[in-house]
């Protein structure tokens, strides 16, 4: 899926993955960083509205493994470690896709906020 807002050509990840017989959906934002969504470090005219409009078309996406493009994205290593030691695998968390779509907006919404307190 395109998703355009951190750079034009962005694009998102869903496949299917199995696990013990069950079937998961996976997904990976592509494009989750705000390093070129300032006022002065916008990769493209509009990029802002663009990550919007994409982080609502992820919200429709079911995810049930996320797959972050950076390994603090979704606590990589942790996980890898807990699941190494126990056994238990805490990537599979359909809850963690729209925490992190929120991380990302709030994130946004407070570059903006800084923005206009600034002038």
């Amino acid at each position: 899926m395109e998703t355009p807002g951190h750079t034009k050509g962005t694009i998102s990840f869903f496949f299917d993955v199995q696990d013990n017989g069950k079937i998961y959906r996976a997904g990976s934002f592509g494009g989750a960083g705000a390093n070129t969504l300032g006022k002065n470090t916008q990769e493209f005219e509009g990029a802002r509205e663009a990550y919007r409009n994409s982080l609502a078309r992820l919200r429709k996406e079911k995810v049930d493994l996320f797959i972050g493009n950076h390994s603090w994205n979704n606590g990589t290593y942790e996980k890898s470690i807990k699941l190494l030691e126990t056994g238990e695998n805490t990537f599979l968390d359909s809850t963690l896709w729209q925490k992190f779509l929120d991380f990302c907006e709030g994130r946004l919404d407070n570059l903006e906020k800084a923005e206009e307190q600034q002038g």
